[in-house]
């Protein structure tokens, strides 16, 4: 087990989602860059003492630069993360990490170009929700498929 200080200390990189559930149930979690490895990996968050507990292997060659915008989806346990692509920051691609086994993975490249810069689970209608920047004065909204990270405009915003 590490703790969230010294983890930070080390340059790691931290994104913490919660876990929208009943408040009897919250979780806290992290994702952990760790630059000796080039891994990320999905941890549990302890909020009475800010430990961390690693949830499994993560995903390796993941996220170095830092995730952009992540979301949670309660129905599956799954912590979708959304960051630059390592061989062109301009595209933006779409990793998951299973809360039950702490596996990580890429779903992909996101089929629109643009950075994304925030993400929400929409429960009601249980899909995946993105802000993509599609220039330095535009923004808009896309629904992002998570099994394939196709991405659809569904409110273009304005200029």
């Amino acid at each position: 087990m590490r703790t969230l200080l010294p983890l930070l200390a080390s340059a790691a990189l931290a994104l913490v989602a919660l876990l929208q559930a009943s408040p009897a149930a919250a979780q806290l979690y992290a994702l952990s860059y760790d630059r000796s490895t080039g891994s990320t990996t999905l941890a549990a968050i302890n909020p009475a003492d800010g430990s961390l507990t690693d949830l499994g292997t993560g995903a390796v060659a993941c996220c170095e630069v830092a995730m952009s915008a992540n979301a949670f989806d309660p129905f599956a346990q799954v912590l979708y993360a959304f960051g630059p692509s390592s061989s062109d920051p301009s595209i933006s691609v779409l990793y998951r990490f299973d809360a039950l086994s702490g596996a990580g993975a890429l779903v992909g490249s996101l089929s629109l170009p643009g950075r994304i810069v925030g993400a929400a689970f929409e429960q009601s209608t249980q899909r995946l929700l993105a802000l993509r920047q599609v220039s330095a004065t535009q923004l808009d909204v896309v629904a992002v498929d998570t099994a394939t990270a196709t991405a659809a405009v569904v409110n273009p915003g304005a200029a």
